[in-house]
Parts: structure tokens; C-alpha cells; sequence
């Protein structure tokens, strides 16, 4: 068994396989938290080529400590390794979240690769943040978003609710606790697809996330979450605690949203506050705020959870906090009364 010291971390790895690789090859060694240690301090740049596992996908199971990749020599064209900037989403998927919408919490101003991503296929898009439409910035007086984007045609405008609100503290009459209470508004975009010549529409609601999933949408087609920390936002949407009592699990979002998202809907995140120590959704969380890009697609294992619905790995959106990857989520068939 030999060893090798992590140039990121400072760390000793073991290597506890018996590949023998021979000079045609380059190795590159990922720890536990999923970054690259590269041999002879080479920066991770410097292999323009192709990603392959070792002996198929069977390096994992050879392998305890590190996951071992062969970065094989390619002739006539050359690759970056991780393609960070790359998506990789298969149309049938599109396909099986068409005419649903997409829901984005806490959203920002992350507008652009979710429309990118799913339209035409999906027509309606919610995007839902406080920051939105504040004393300086009232709803009336924002660019569009896809103001600078080719493609897209703005057809019209509408704007339901005051355009511009604060936070407020109130008391609750039977509690006696202060709430933070946001009066909402919904900005509609309505765009024509040029390529498609079908009409989307995007819109931006002011106020709670969880309020907007609640009161906006009956049956999702895609969940978008990433980006998110514990200093932007109070509301974990992954998080999951005290799995073991299911009376608890009502008040977590992640069962409003599964029980909203579609079979064979669409989970899209790069894990962002997936809490917890038991979280049986945890893969979710495995490579965030980790430097690894598209082949974490390869990396990311299939899961279930007690509800008998199983999430695979399908797609790769780019990166956030990490990767963000595309799950999709299948349910079981009902059964018979």
C-alpha cells in the first residue's frame, strides 16, 4: 500500500488498490471531499483531455479512500477535464417535464440558466426571493430578464401587487411571537420563443418562498435550488431532521415539494443546505462547495428514500456552490384500493 499527500489539503491519502499504470497515462486522485490532488503539483488545467474511469466504472469499489481516474491521452481533439461551463441534458428528459412549471427559491438574480435550460418545454417559470422589488427598486421600474437575451420576444407585462414593499415585523394575535411578514408581488414576463414560436412566461414573486410554492403551484415539473447558504436565507429546503418520526416530516419542505414534483419530474441542485446528519437525501449534498464539474454526473450514485421514490442522476446545469446536478425522481405506481 503506498501513499501520496494531498497538494490542496495538506492531507496523507492511501491508496489502497492495485492499478498499474504506465507512463502513457496521467493519474489524478480525489479525496473524500472530492478534490483533485494532481501528482507532481500540476495544476488541474493542465490535462486538456478526455475523463475515463478505470476498468469501466469499478475504480470506486478498488478504491477506499480515493477515487482514482485515468486521464487517457486523446488524439485530434482536446478537452478541458471538468467542463464547468457545460450543460449536459438529454431532450426526452424536457420531454417528461413538458407544460409543468419550473419553481426557484430563494433565486436572486439566477434567472438566466433555468430559462435556458427548459424552455420551450416548460412554459412557466416561478422565481420567488424577499429581495425582490424593494423601496429602491419597485416592480414597475426592473429591466426584463431577458432583456439582452436573442431567442426571446417580450410580448407583454403585468404586475399584481404593490411594487415596492419592506419587511415587516408583526406580532401573531394567538402566539404572541413577532413573524416577518412581505406584502407579495408577482412580476409576469410573457416571451414568444423564437425558435419554437411557443409563448413562456417568467415570473418574479416577492416574498416567502414557501408562501409562492404553497399558494402558486398545484403540480411542479422541476425544483431549482442552488446557490443558497445559511447567511442568505433562514429556509434550508433540503434539510431533513428526526426522519424517524413521520409526523414531523409535514413541516419539512422537501416533502411538500416531492409530493408536488411530478413522476419523473426534476430536481435541479448543487446541494446547497442539504442538513442533517441522517438526511436520506444526503447524495444530494455530496460534491457541493467541492472544485469538480461535469463528472460528477458519473460520480453521483442513485438513491431512495422511504416513500419508495428513487432519485437518479441525469444532467449537469453548470456549478454554483459545486456542480449542479439534474435528479430525476420516479415514484411508485399506486396501488390498488
Amino acid at each position: 500500500m503506498s501513499a501520496r499527500v494531498c497538494h490542496w489539503h495538506g492531507r496523507r491519502l492511501l491508496q489502497q488498490c492495485n492499478h498499474n499504470d504506465t507512463g502513457a497515462y496521467g493519474v489524478l486522485w480525489r479525496s473524500c471531499f472530492g478534490q483533485p490532488h494532481l501528482p507532481y503539483n500540476l495544476p488541474y488545467q493542465a490535462y486538456p483531455t478526455d475523463v475515463a474511469l478505470t476498468e469501466g466504472r469499478s475504480a470506486r469499489q478498488s478504491c477506499s479512500c480515493c477515487v482514482k481516474y485515468i486521464i487517457a491521452k486523446s488524439k485530434g481533439r482536446q478537452r478541458e477535464v471538468q467542463m464547468k461551463n457545460e450543460t449536459q441534458l438529454h431532450d426526452k428528459l424536457l420531454e417528461s417535464v413538458a407544460g409543468l412549471p419550473l419553481f426557484y427559491p430563494h433565486s436572486g438574480n439566477d434567472f438566466l440558466k433555468p430559462i435556458e435550460l427548459f424552455a420551450p418545454f416548460v412554459k412557466e417559470f416561478w422565481f420567488a426571493d424577499l429581495a425582490y422589488f424593494g423601496v429602491n427598486n419597485p416592480a414597475d421600474t426592473v429591466a426584463p430578464v431577458l432583456m439582452r437575451q436573442d431567442g426571446f420576444e417580450l410580448l407583454d407585462k403585468v404586475i399584481r401587487g404593490p411594487v415596492a414593499a419592506k419587511l415587516e415585523q408583526r406580532i401573531d394575535e394567538c402566539t404572541h411571537k413577532p413573524y416577518g411578514f412581505m406584502e407579495p408581488c408577482i412580476l409576469t414576463e410573457i416571451y414568444r420563443h423564437l425558435t419554437s414560436g411557443q409563448s413562456i412566461s417568467v415570473h418574479r414573486r416577492r416574498g416567502y418562498g414557501a408562501s409562492a410554492l404553497h399558494k402558486e403551484i398545484n403540480k411542479l415539473g422541476v425544483f431549482f435550488y442552488r446557490g443558497d447558504s445559511s447567511e442568505g436565507s433562514n429556509t434550508p429546503w433540503l434539510a431533513v431532521r428526526k426522519w424517524h418520526i413521520p409526523r414531523k416530516r409535514k413541516r419539512w419542505l422537501m416533502h411538500t415539494v416531492l409530493n408536488k414534483l411530478t413522476d419523473g419530474g426534476l430536481l435541479v441542485t448543487d446541494g446547497s443546505r442539504c442538513e442533517g446528519a441522517h438526511n436520506p437525501y444526503k447524495e444530494l449534498r455530496r460534491f457541493c462547495c467541492q472544485d469538480i464539474g461535469a463528472e460528477s454526473v458519473q460520480l453521483a450514485q442513485s438513491f431512495g428514500d422511504d416513500e419508495e421514490r428513487t432519485f437518479r442522476c441525469v444532467g449537469y446545469a453548470g456549478r454554483k456552490n459545486g456542480p449542479t446536478l439534474v435528479w430525476q425522481v420516479s415514484k411508485p405506481e399506486p396501488t390498488a384500493a
